[in-house]
């Protein structure tokens, strides 16, 4: 059983209500928000939103790193990274205008979830799926 932080979740139904309502966003797509965001909290041990200081992004981008897929036991892939880093961005892009945050957070900290050019540019680029020839396919025919 995983710790519950009281605050933090407040602040995570608050943005999930944001993201059905403002955005239209659907349910899975609010689970993935979600989930990311429980792996940020186990990452800094559950502490407070209101706690965040630079190098717990830095901190959640190496856990992210050095943290095995459930399913295959290899590390998890750049996509994944990506996505997981881009959603808990949002969640504090859309926090540092929210009354109680204000002090604690700004623009310039949140960037620090970026993740390196270099990733974020594998982790978008398309990959070849390899069809069969025509050769192939009137020969399976």
């Amino acid at each position: 059983m995983r710790r519950v932080n009281e605050a933090n979740e407040r602040v995570k139904r608050d943005y999930a209500i944001y993201l059905r309502n403002a955005k239209g966003q659907d349910e899975i797509s609010v689970d993935k928000v979600l989930a990311a965001l429980v792996r940020f909290e186990e990452c800094t041990k559950f502490k407070s939103f209101r706690q965040f200081r630079i190098q717990k992004a830095v901190d959640f981008k190496d856990h992210l790193a050095c943290t095995k897929n459930a399913r295959t036991g290899r590390p998890l892939g750049g996509t994944t990274i990506d996505a997981e880093l881009r959603l808990v961005k949002g969640v504090f892009h859309w926090l540092v205008g929210r009354p109680g945050f204000k002090k604690v957070l700004t623009y310039p900290d949140v960037e620090y979830f970026n993740n390196t050019r270099k990733k974020t540019r594998a982790a978008h680029t398309q990959r070849d799926i390899p069809y069969p020839t025509m050769e192939q396919a009137a020969h399976a025919f």
